[in-house]
């Protein structure tokens, strides 16, 4: 079995609607927090037996907001261990990145739920922070601050 078919059948026990994308191992998904939604992608590498999840902020930054954004990234990703945010400096993309590779082995639904979580669950944290920054203008040290003091 693929690790896509794996991945699918998680999706389905999980109860998530998705839909993959023509051509390509990555099924495409919707994420509803009690304050945000995002598109997260879940992507297959078979040839090298990876699988990576990733949840896209539903910010638009600007160019001029790139280099602040990109501080508060950076200061959250330190200390992270399962996870980080990314962000495409030409666009201003920003995705929460999880993965794992399971060369070897299998994509077991023990090793498939974290993955997907712990990614969900970073985005959920880091989010308002993010936004803060590109729409309210906080600094990036405070809305780390803010958000990791709310644990």
């Amino acid at each position: 079995m693929t690790i896509l078919a794996q991945v699918q059948s998680y999706f389905d026990r999980e109860g998530w609607d998705y839909r993959p994308l023509e051509g390509e191992t990555i099924l495409r998904l919707g994420f509803r927090a009690p304050d945000n939604q995002w598109t997260c992608y879940a992507q297959t590498l078979e040839e090298d037996q990876q699988f990576v999840f990733y949840s896209i902020a539903p910010v638009e930054i600007g160019v001029k907001k790139r280099r602040l954004a990109s501080e508060y990234l950076t200061r959250a990703n330190f200390g992270l261990i399962l996870g980080c945010f990314e962000m495409e400096w030409d666009t201003g993309l920003v995705r929460c990145k999880t993965s794992i590779d399971v060369e070897d082995d299998r994509l077991s639904y023990e090793l498939f739920r974290p993955v997907v979580y712990a990614n969900i669950f970073l985005m959920q944290r880091y989010l308002p922070g993010l936004q803060s920054v590109v729409y309210e203008n906080v600094l990036p040290e405070r809305a780390v601050e803010m958000v990791e003091a709310e644990e």
